[in-house]
């Protein structure tokens, strides 16, 4: 969410642009609509968006404006979607792909609709997991299903890596 970007560090999201890119993907970044919000709506909901502009090497990322998350990843059709506090990890899961998520949300406001943290894989934590799935050391597939059945934990607990 555009309100709590200031908790994510570029160094570390810096580290997930340069891994994906560095195995041949393609890179899109689709800023959160608050970014873009009106005077009115960035003070009600005291905004204070990073501008990852400024502080990532954007060579290598396309930026996606005016599509919400599930129009973006049927359109884009990832192999995952990171992001924090976020809808378009819920989106994903649900639609076969990848959810990777920056923040412990264990107890966050989402909580009860969707468990982040127990149904995506977390960066940086989970990096052999998702280097794995790259090289298929995993199977994608069967990653994405015990994330919707069985959870991180669990799975996380039977790849003893």
């Amino acid at each position: 969410m555009a309100d709590s970007v200031s908790v994510v560090q570029p160094d570390d999201f810096n580290s997930i642009v340069v891994m994906f890119h560095s195995l041949g993907y393609k890179i899109y970044i689709k800023s959160h609509p608050l970014n873009s919000a009106p005077k009115k709506l960035v003070d009600e909901y005291k905004i204070s968006p990073h501008n990852w502009w400024d502080v990532l090497d954007m060579t290598y990322v396309e930026h996606i404006k005016g599509l919400d998350a599930e129009t973006t990843i049927k359109e884009k059709k990832p192999s995952f979607v990171v992001g924090w506090e976020s809808t378009a990890l819920c989106e994903a899961l649900n639609m076969g792909v990848l959810p990777i998520n920056f923040l412990d949300l264990s107890d966050g406001v989402h909580k009860d609709v969707y468990p982040v943290s127990d149904m995506s894989l977390k960066w940086p934590d989970d990096r052999r997991i998702i280097e794995g799935l790259i090289t298929r050391k995993y199977n994608y597939d069967d990653v994405v299903k015990s994330l919707r059945n069985v959870g991180r934990s669990v799975f996380i607990s039977s790849k003893t890596l």
